[in-house]
């Protein structure tokens, strides 16, 4: 279903990542998702390291060079007897990746850069999106968020960067991530909050 989302990555008080999602947006898809990732990539102190280390190869691309690796991509992906498709190519550019982002930088095989950088090109307009899921590894905080109705006593605090990016956005969830329960658990907490649906 298209419910369109945001997963963002906050480090040294910057936004890194702003990967936008089409798909799935709401908590039992591409929220149950990221929380399965931050608890597979990021609970453990070592991976968190590696994983904040990977955070600093990104580098937001310009619009000519966005444009260029568009280009190639669909001369790759259009290959005789060949099929690249570009969300496989250049997934930080695909509508299709969403939270998967987690995984492509946890994963992202860091010998091969040397001097180099991993292109990503940051979403700045959330105008169209339902759900945020964001990470601040600056405090180690995991913050969900929406623009959808519910019981705003469950209201949270994120961060300033988050709260001034993303205004119409209200935290309806908010862990440290070495304390992020399962998705079962955040599922029952959403049946309280008035988000069953969501």
């Amino acid at each position: 279903m298209g419910t369109r989302n945001l997963t963002v990555i906050i480090k040294d008080n910057e936004i890194k990542i702003a990967q936008y999602g089409q798909w799935d947006g709401y908590f039992n898809g591409q929220g149950e998702n990221f929380v399965k990732l931050v608890r597979e990539y990021l609970q453990n102190e070592y991976r968190l390291e590696q994983f904040k280390e990977n955070i600093d190869l990104l580098k937001q691309v310009d619009d000519k060079t966005y444009d260029e690796l568009l280009e190639m991509s669909e001369k790759i992906e259009s290959l005789k007897e060949f099929s690249i498709p570009f969300s496989v190519l250049l997934p930080q550019f695909s509508r299709d990746t969403g939270t998967d982002i987690l995984r492509i930088i946890a994963e992202l095989p860091t010998s091969c850069f040397r001097g180099k950088y991993y292109p990503i090109h940051i979403c700045d307009d959330a105008s169209w999106c339902e759900f945020i899921y964001a990470i601040n590894l600056d405090t180690n905080e995991v913050y969900m968020l929406t623009d959808w109705d519910f019981d705003t006593s469950y209201k949270q605090q994120t961060c300033d960067i988050i709260e001034k990016k993303y205004p119409g956005f209200d935290c309806w969830y908010k862990e440290k991530i070495e304390n992020l329960p399962d998705a079962d658990t955040i599922r029952r907490y959403n049946g309280t909050i008035g988000m069953e649906n969501g």
